[in-house]
């Protein structure tokens, strides 16, 4: 190789080093600075926009009302005009408190991920939360039945809430990689209570053998520097053992091309490493 080109090789490299260090330092900052202060700045201006929009509706309605009342036969040629203006602010005001849902819902689930201290959790109300930040996904948004079934006035569950969101958004992930090369993508997810515990159990489109079960059993049950699965099953893991730290029971089968997850969360904390390696049990036969 000639030297120019070679120089112009190891210059390439170097950049792309210089990149990704600072993409890294940039990606760090991302969770805990960034995008907090993206939502902070969003929020004023939106808040801005709604409540203009309601005023604008209600100086409409009036100065229709008084059109109407002080010069009839000019309110009688231009009301068809007014009815398009008044549908289209309507519309605008639909769509603006549309917007504010989404904000709502992204707001909500970086001030779950900011939640790091023990904590009563309202794991409904999370999971509600949950599967609608999921839709910032666009194959789940899209593609994806969902049917979400919660049994009402279930109790708080303890733990944290950072821990119990990204868990949750792991699990809804794994089945979405799971059922990408399905033809009919179908997720249902129940919460329910069942004894001392509050049981989530999420079914999806997928045929996970025998062979991965175990593979995931064996490797869930290793110590947590032994909990390395390759492909998409690792992120089951990974989500199933933090699940496991907070006291929960887990378990996972399949049949008939359909996956079972299931997960029962104490109402009270858990006691421990030992309880938890006791009582955390995985059944690839659970039916």
């Amino acid at each position: 190789m000639n030297r120019p080109v070679e120089e112009k090789e190891n210059r390439s490299m170097e950049r792309e080093t210089l990149y990704k260090a600072l993409e890294e330092e940039f990606g760090a900052t991302l969770l805990d600075e960034l995008i907090p202060g993206m939502l902070h700045n969003f929020a004023n201006p939106l808040n801005g926009i709604m409540g203009r929009t309601r005023l604008l509706q209600q100086r409409l309605e009036d100065s229709v009302e008084q059109l109407q009342r002080t010069h009839p036969d000019v309110y009688g040629e231009m009301k068809g005009h007014l009815d398009k203006v008044a549908s289209d602010t309507n519309l605008i005001i639909r769509e603006t408190d549309r917007f504010y849902e989404i904000f709502r819902n992204v707001t909500r689930k970086f001030f779950a991920l900011s939640s790091k201290s023990d904590e009563r959790v309202n794991i409904a109300h999370l999971i509600e939360e949950e599967v609608r930040f999921a839709d910032c996904y666009l194959d789940f948004k899209h593609h994806v039945n969902r049917t979400l079934s919660l049994e009402p006035e279930l109790p708080a569950v303890a733990g944290i809430l950072a821990h119990y969101s990204i868990g949750f958004s792991a699990l809804i992930r794994y089945a979405m990689k799971m059922m990408r090369d399905c033809p009919e993508k179908e997720i249902r997810i129940h919460l329910d209570r069942e004894d001392a515990a509050v049981r989530l159990t999420v079914f999806f489109t997928a045929d996970v053998s025998r062979d991965r079960l175990e593979n995931i059993l064996k490797c869930l049950d290793a110590r947590p520097e032994g909990r390395r699965v390759s492909g998409d099953d690792g992120l089951l893991v990974l989500c199933l053992a933090l699940f496991g730290e907070h006291g929960a029971r887990c378990r996972v089968a399949s049949e008939a091309g359909q996956a079972r997850v299931e997960i029962r969360m104490p109402v009270h904390p858990g006691k421990g490493e030992a309880a938890h390696r006791k009582n955390l049990q995985w059944d690839p036969n659970a039916r």
